[in-house]
């Protein structure tokens, strides 16, 4: 056995080598195990009230205050500055107030005061400080008006002493709005065992995963990469996933529909705090350092919050995060157990779909591998997100309609399993992202006729999706009828406007969208990463484009193939249009010249279209010595960059 182990190294030596390079440098230019990720940050107030006077030239303010916890790093104090520059400078001592010892006194700039943020003193860490009592004092020493900065007030509680005094004055009514942050060593080891396991896993993956560009390949580093981002991945993350999830937890609890009160708002019945909830980030750093957010999805006590995102979308794809919201209600799960039972079933769908997909191609298969693996598509998939429930079905269609393209002039028959799979995932397909994808349907008129046993079961085949496909068209109709949404976070958005502006404007409303998808296909606009810690990701657009120029394994009969590019670029092209007319009309402000809120990630269910298109074009012989294998590393080297940067966004502070 290791012998065998010194062979693997010694076979793979090179991508141990730079896996260990990354990591280095990842490490040496983003510092991410300094002190400031492992803070608890708690506040005495949230709600402003008003400002003390201007801090001149020898006036002084001050408050005392009880330390929460042990480990006191840094006291925040808010200031209001009137968007002016500050740039006084002021003494301030922090002081224990029992023993009377100063901790802290320095004379600062004041320059980093900022308007409606906290001025953070950092401090010698005070290891048993808890419920220790301390007194902040800042005095200034040159301030005037001109350059002075005010500080926040809060109403005081009745019966506190968190009063505040000016110039020796005690003002009862009111306390100054302060911070305070506290060093997490339960959040430092954490965060630094992470990043062994990360780099152990790589180290094994590339040992005893790293054979080729395969579906193997595929599910060995999903389930690597995904089950780590499922855990790691703040919650909710920043592409919807807030929105996605009071869906599913609608749909959860019955509500196939969302609810329409009485003063015509759109939501559902949720526990209390769960929108607020939504709308904050719950990251490992809570976790650790015990300040976890207190939500109890199951609770009993329920009423109605408006959230009308996604109310108009056909149900069918957040049905499957819901059923583990389900379970989690039936088994009385905790709350964020139940958050990762819901990033679980979605990615378990794409797995699964993605790897038959890849199963199922003979050609172009290690380009499925890179769209496949791209670091946006595998982080997406560990989450509430419908992102990849259309982009596991996309892929299982296009593969199953190539497979039967590819073997025309074999004697085979389609299989009742692929005619199942056919319907099912066209479902998914039609009824996500308000039809977008409709037209990749059209790619089951690759798969020949004489691939169905009689005329008779193909003619019955295409009635049967026909008017399955009719149905479910009316169905999201319906539902853009019965829930009618407009966008209410870029200024004058009106789908009946804009509609009225596109048919008065013909020429320069086609003018604005070709223009704008063509801009998508721009290398600045193809990277494939949510957010990227060394910049490699940002090469996702490239990679690509160079894996569809070297594909290895090309579909080589000419006219068939010169057939299928044309099908496949005329589909991409409409699928691509039409996303971008639907952003244009629900999305974008009236009579805008450009188009609001379209994300790359968008491209990703027609993106094979694209990149056979390319693949076919150009004719390049590749005869590299381990291609496949070279692919499934950098597809691992970008997702190790992205990852690495979700592990440090999981432990910086909100």
């Amino acid at each position: 056995m290791f012998k065998k182990l010194l062979e693997k190294i010694k076979d793979k030596k090179y991508y141990l080598i730079i896996t260990v390079i990354l990591f280095i440098f990842l490490i040496f230019m983003n510092e991410p195990f300094e002190k400031s990720y492992y803070t608890y940050t708690s506040q005495n107030a949230e709600n402003l009230v008003g400002q003390t006077d201007f801090l001149l030239a020898q006036s002084k303010v001050s408050q005392k205050f009880i330390s929460e916890r042990d480990d006191l790093v840094k006291i925040g104090i808010k200031t209001v500055t009137q968007d002016r520059e500050i740039n006084s400078k002021a003494n301030i001592e922090i002081k224990e107030v029992e023993t009377n010892e100063t901790i802290y006194n320095q004379d600062i700039s004041l320059l980093g005061a900022k308007n409606d943020s906290y001025f953070e003193i950092e401090i010698d860490r005070q290891k048993a400080s808890k419920n220790k009592e301390y007194e902040l004092i800042i005095t200034s020493l040159d301030a005037e008006e001109s350059n002075a900065t005010m500080f926040a007030l809060a109403d005081n509680a009745e019966g506190t002493e968190e009063t505040y005094k000016y110039n020796g004055v005690e003002i009862k009514e009111n306390k100054l709005m302060l911070n305070a942050e506290y060093y997490s060593a339960s959040s430092a080891v954490l965060h630094i065992a992470l990043w062994i396991l990360i780099f152990v896993l790589s180290i094994g993956f590339i040992l005893f995963g790293l054979d080729g560009a395969n579906e193997k390949t595929f599910l060995k580093l999903a389930i690597f990469v995904v089950i780590l981002y499922i855990f790691i991945t703040p919650f909710p993350h920043y592409f919807d996933e807030w929105s996605h999830f009071f869906r599913a937890f609608l749909i959860s609890q019955g509500d196939f529909y969302d609810e329409i009160n009485e003063a015509g708002e759109i939501g559902g019945q949720v526990p209390e705090n769960f929108k607020a909830f939504l709308f904050k980030k719950t990251t490992l750093e809570h976790f650790s350092s015990n300040n976890l957010p207190e939500i109890d999805f199951f609770s009993e006590n329920k009423s109605f919050d408006s959230l009308m995102y996604f109310s108009s979308t056909i149900p069918l794809g957040h049905m499957i995060p819901a059923i583990a919201l389900f379970i989690g209600d039936i088994l009385h799960l905790n709350s964020y157990v139940a958050i990762f039972l819901s990033r679980l079933l979605p990615y378990i769908f794409y797995v699964v779909c993605t790897y038959f997909a890849m199963k199922n191609l003979k050609h172009y298969k290690s380009l499925l591998f890179i769209v496949a693996t791209l670091p946006i598509v595998l982080y997406l998939a560990g989450s509430v997100s419908l992102d990849p429930i259309i982009n596991g079905s996309a892929f299982l269609f296009i593969s199953i309609c190539l497979k039967y393209y590819f073997e025309a002039e074999e004697d085979t028959y389609i299989t009742k399993k692929d005619i199942a799979l056919l319907i099912i995932t066209a479902i998914f397909i039609i009824t996500n992202k308000y039809l977008t994808y409709t037209p990749l349907v059209l790619l089951f008129f690759l798969i020949p006729k004489k691939k169905f046993k009689t005329t008779k079961s193909y003619i019955a085949m295409i009635v049967v999706s026909v008017i399955i496909g009719i149905l479910c068209v009316l169905w999201q109709f319906y539902m853009l009828d019965a829930f009618p949404y407009e966008e209410d976070r870029n200024g004058n958005v009106s789908q009946e406007e804009q509609i009225e502006f596109v048919l008065s404007h013909p020429v320069l409303s086609s003018r604005i969208l070709i223009s704008y998808s063509i801009g998508q296909l721009k290398e600045h606009k193809l990277t494939y990463t949510p957010s990227p810690l060394g910049s490699f990701s940002d090469l996702t657009g490239i990679v690509l484009v160079i894996g569809a120029i070297l594909e290895k394994n090309k579909f080589n009969k000419e006219k068939s193939s010169k057939i299928l590019s044309i099908i496949l670029m005329t589909i991409f092209i409409i699928a691509l249009v039409l996303a971008v007319i639907a952003l244009y009309l629900s999305f974008t402000q009236v009579g805008a010249e450009t188009v609001q809120g379209y994300q790359v990630r968008y491209n990703v269910p027609i993106l094979m279209l694209f990149l056979i298109t390319i693949a076919n074009c150009c004719k390049v012989k590749n005869e590299t010595k381990n291609y496949e294998r070279n692919v499934a590393f950098i597809m691992l080297l970008l997702n190790l960059d992205t990852m690495l940067a979700v592990l440090t966004e999981a432990f910086a502070k909100f």
